[in-house]
Order: structure tokens, then sequence, then C-alpha cells
């Protein structure tokens, strides 16, 4: 990334706030609803970044996972509401929240 000074400071918050939405989101879905499947995606792809750094690949996800991570929490948001939907119409769903 070529930018400097305040833009890159802004980049590099909006990066960690995408991060914080991540995992502060699965977290929040799986002790309020009891949503498992948004969390195991959130592992998925941080494991896959992590597993970036120690691979002799050509082409990096982490980059992909860091600039547009807002794709990445409507993916993980539409996972939520299908999982959601499946638990409601087999009424498998538990009313009441982990905490």
């Amino acid at each position: 990334m070529d930018a400097e000074g305040p833009r890159r400071l802004l980049y590099n918050f909006l990066q960690i706030f995408g991060m914080f939405v991540l995992g502060a989101g699965s977290s929040y879905l799986l002790l309020r609803y009891k949503l498992i499947l948004p969390g195991m995606l959130t592992i998925v792809f941080t494991s896959y970044s992590l597993y970036d750094h120690f691979s002799p690949s050509m082409e990096s996800f982490t980059p992909l996972y860091l600039g547009v991570w807002f794709v990445f929490v409507v993916f993980v948001g539409i996972v939520a509401i299908f999982e959601y939907g499946i638990r409601r119409g087999l009424s498998i769903y538990p009313p009441n929240p982990l905490i």
C-alpha cells in the first residue's frame, strides 16, 4: 500500500475495525442466538489468512481479507440468517441465550 501519514492511519483503523466487527459479531451471534456457523466461518477465514503468512503461495488472501472485510461481514451475515432460518424452521432453535 502506498499511502502515507493520515491516510495510512485511516486504512489501518478500517482494517482493525473490520476485524473487530467480524470477531465481535460472530461472538455475539454465538452467545445471543447460539449460532455456530458464523463463528466457524470467521475462524476459517482468519485461519486461512494466518496460513497465508507461512505458505509459499504467490497469491495472498490476507490483503483481500483486510481490504474488503465488509464483503466477508455480509457473507457471515447471510450464513447466520440461513442457519437461523433452518433452526427456526426445524424447531430446534433454543429460545434462551447463552448469557
